[in-house]
């Protein structure tokens, strides 16, 4: 079990403060930088002539400065056989491949250190587009993933807060909200997941919705790509495995690879994130018909390489 922490403006601002103080530190004092290797894809070289991924991160008395060092601040290094440093490169991500074994040491150069991070979000535009009561079905709830609809109307995705339909407890709740906020009508999905993100395509005023559904009678089809008719007022109680004209259950994915699922209407794509966090292009049809045909694949990782 882990405790959700709670965001508040005094949280916030005491977070914010502590990150300007751990990086002022790091560009006063190198000594007080600790270096932080990552090895997502392992430390196994089994296969000859394969690579592994290594992920550097700046760390000041435990407090992850990472964003606001330039990517020439990360250098690795191979030591030499007579305990020499070898060749530098610089960037936080890099490679080491089977054919180059050896000891390699990370450092922190903080004189790439900014008081700006390498990435930040930009709110001054920022507006808010409506409200919504944190209840579902007369319980406190938090609304995951909220999509706009061509009408001006919400639609909303939630864990389910109430006894569940099929008895595994992991039902979604969708909600449609008119413009200013207020509650239209809702549907349950039995082992439909907590809600965190779907899609939505409308045909001839039908709501459509993409999103993940579970079968939890399959290791190996564990999480499966669904397109499901959005009907307010009407719930599916129990788990869908078989196709109807309201319901679509496409490729699977195992037990130990939960994905989420996007949809852009515009261009008529899937958009998965894998459990290893990449993130997939799927033809919708293709995808439905249970085939895994990958258009594009993306490794969320690797950000700024």
């Amino acid at each position: 079990l882990q405790t959700v922490t709670r965001i508040t403006p005094a949280w916030l601002s005491n977070f914010t403060s502590q990150i300007a103080s751990a990086v002022q530190k790091a560009m006063q004092d190198s000594s007080s930088i600790d270096p932080v290797v990552l090895t997502p894809d392992g430390v196994d070289f089994g296969d000859a002539n394969s690579t592994k991924r290594v992920i550097i991160q700046a760390y000041e008395g435990g407090t992850n400065i990472s964003a606001f060092l330039d990517p020439n601040g990360f250098i690795f290094r191979q030591m030499t056989e007579s305990g020499q440093y070898g060749t530098e490169t610089r960037g936080y991500l890099q490679n080491v491949s089977s054919l180059k074994l050896g000891e390699y040491r990370a450092t922190i150069d903080n004189q790439y250190f900014s008081t700006t991070p390498e990435v930040q979000a930009d709110q001054t535009r920022a507006k808010a587009l409506l409200r919504l009561p944190p209840t579902a079905r007369g319980r406190t709830a938090t609304e995951q993933y909220v999509v706009r609809l061509s009408d001006g109307s919400y639609l909303s995705s939630t864990a389910s807060p109430v006894k569940s339909l099929d008895g595994h407890g992991n039902d979604t709740l969708y909600q449609h909200w008119s413009s200013n906020g207020k509650l239209i009508d809702d549907m349950m999905v039995a082992s439909g997941g907590h809600g965190s993100s779907f899609g939505v395509k409308e045909e001839n005023g039908t709501i459509w919705i993409y999103g993940i559904t579970k079968n939890f009678n399959s290791a190996d089809e564990r999480f499966r790509i669904s397109k499901f008719k959005y009907h307010g007022g009407s719930d599916i109680k129990t788990t869908v495995t078989s196709n109807s004209s309201d319901f679509t259950v496409g490729c699977g994915f195992a037990t130990d690879d939960p994905v989420r699922v996007s949809y852009d209407a515009k261009h008529d794509l899937i958009g998965v994130v894998r459990g290893d966090g990449s993130f997939e292009v799927l033809n919708p049809v293709q995808a439905l018909a249970g085939d895994h045909d990958v258009l594009y694949r993306i490794d969320l990782t690797q950000y700024g390489k």
